[in-house]
């Protein structure tokens, strides 16, 4: 339910829903709120890389 919730709050629900549940399965791994921070955090740099190197302004 949190993973849909999280996917909710973003525009493309589904790809939002599956990092959810991929920032979910960090948490549950090692039962460490960072470790899904830090997934997240990660996955955000990622993503301003990607649209800072290569124009796709969409993805914000």
């Amino acid at each position: 339910m949190s993973s849909l919730a999280f996917g909710l709050l973003h525009d493309r629900w589904i790809v939002g829903t599956l990092a959810g549940m991929a920032y979910a399965f960090a948490f549950y791994r090692r039962g460490r709120l960072g470790d899904a921070i830090a997934a997240h955090m990660t996955t955000n740099a990622l993503i301003a890389i990607f649209v800072l190197v290569f124009g796709y302004w969409w993805l914000w």
